[in-house]
């Protein structure tokens, strides 16, 4: 929903003339105000880094969202070009991270498997988006293959959970029905 609201934003500057206008990196007094710092760490960060780590405490996932936002500030900015690869390393990280503090109960369930083959193909053509943009990504279709890939592989791996659960219930003598006398 996020992606969607924040394309949409997009969309109305790129209406009105205004996209791409403002400023390519974040540096001296262009350094936005506490503010929309927290506002940003709050409806941003927080929101995906809890949504990656799912087990971790509100309180360490809140930390955690004012360091990524805040980090760039003291590093001396981030080139706006380089946004979006932040955020898919930060994202990666953090989801991989919670992916190997599972327990092995756990990493036992079929989609311990499944979501990290899934989520090759948004991560590549992230790494593409980002990589490759100017040289070939943006004439291939840009950003929309982006979120295309998110959509592909949500659908594969709905489909196999799916199929995995058809399956099981399929052999399990509980999921049968059987004629009691």
């Amino acid at each position: 929903l996020g992606h969607g609201l924040a394309h949409g934003a997009m969309a109305v500057k790129l209406r009105d003339g205004t996209y791409g206008t403002d400023s390519t990196t974040m540096e001296g007094d262009e350094i936005p105000p506490l503010w929309q710092l927290l506002l940003f760490c709050a409806l941003f960060w927080f929101p995906l880094l809890k949504a990656s780590m799912p087990k971790l405490s509100s309180y360490a996932v809140a930390a955690l969202a004012w360091a990524v936002t805040y980090g760039p500030v003291l590093a001396g900015g981030l080139k706006k070009e380089l946004g979006f690869p932040y955020t898919q390393t930060v994202l990666s990280v953090a989801f991989h991270i919670s992916q190997l503090m599972l327990s092995t109960e756990e990493k036992q369930r079929r989609e311990y498997m499944t979501l990290p083959i899934t989520a090759m193909l948004p991560v590549l053509t992230a790494w593409n988006e980002a990589l490759f943009c100017t040289a070939y990504f943006r004439s291939a279709g840009g950003h929309v293959l982006y979120d295309a890939s998110i959509v592909i592989s949500f659908i594969v791996f709905y489909v196999d959970s799916y199929r995995a659960n058809v399956m099981v219930s399929a052999t399990s003598p509980v999921g049968s029905k059987q004629k009691t006398t």
